[in-house]
């Protein structure tokens, strides 16, 4: 199984392994809970999960290009972690990565395949933590600070 930047292809081990990484799962890129709830949070406390040694990831079933435009919308609005070495985006097209995690959902009322939102901390391919809201929800249990609470 892989995931996509708009450069390269990703597998999940690979990319987990050795590694302390918070995948944040989101519905989609540019939806407004997304952008302006949910992800702040993270460029916000981005510091303090860099001082853990962790790295954020944000992935969505979206092709790897909506997800390259998404961070650099999110940057000119003054995100700029987006562009460097901070938040990595990276993007489920067909949505193997939702389906293995069991966070597939179809979003209404189109139908589409979509990721429940939640952030998972994986530390060296281990998951060690995993909070999935409701579908659709934005709650502090999938945020930056209840994240960061939760890694030792």
């Amino acid at each position: 199984m892989f995931l996509c930047s708009w450069r390269q292809q990703v597998t999940l081990m690979d990319f987990f392994v050795g590694r302390k990484v918070v995948l944040v799962c989101v519905p989609g890129a540019f939806t407004p809970k997304s952008s302006e709830k949910h992800l702040p949070g993270y460029f916000e406390l981005l510091k303090n999960f860099a001082d853990k040694d962790v790295s954020i990831v944000v992935v969505s079933v979206n092709d790897p290009f909506v997800m390259q435009a998404w961070a650099q919308a999110l940057m000119a609005k003054g995100a700029p972690e987006c562009g460097g070495s901070g938040v990595m985006f990276l993007a489920d097209g067909a949505g193997a990565c939702a389906r293995a995690l069991g966070l597939d959902m179809r979003s209404m009322p189109c139908g589409e395949l979509r990721m429940r939102r939640a952030s998972i901390f994986v530390d060296d391919g281990v998951v060690k933590v995993i909070n999935v809201e409701e579908n659709g929800a934005f709650t502090e249990l999938s945020g930056a600070a209840f994240m960061l609470s939760q890694i030792g």
